[in-house]
């Protein structure tokens, strides 16, 4: 029985955790046309995120997924557009390869 309410409080340790805004999120140095600075681009399961880059990272914009209309990448010149909600964003990814993203 012990080993049973041990497994209960692992499990719902987890769910917890993966309820965490920042679970499962992987992190991009971006550059937005619209902007003249880098930022730092979040992707999680449910939704993008735009911080700044300097500490503490503060969120600019969040973009949920079912809120996005259209992306596309162009392979020449290596940037993704999406449009969320009548906005057209576009970016540069400075930390990987735009396929990675």
């Amino acid at each position: 029985k012990q080993w049973y309410q041990r497994r209960v409080a692992i499990t719902a340790g987890i769910l917890k955790w993966e309820r965490l805004m920042d679970f499962g999120m992987s992190y991009f140095i971006v550059k937005f046309d619209k902007s003249k600075k880098e930022e730092l681009l979040g992707i999680a399961r449910t939704h993008m995120v735009k911080m700044d880059l300097s500490p503490p990272h503060d969120v600019l914009k969040t973009w949920h997924w079912t809120s996005l209309q259209s992306w596309n990448v162009n392979w020449e010149v290596k940037k993704l557009t999406f449009n969320v909600d009548g906005d057209s964003h576009t970016f540069e990814c400075m930390s990987s390869e735009i396929k990675i993203v």
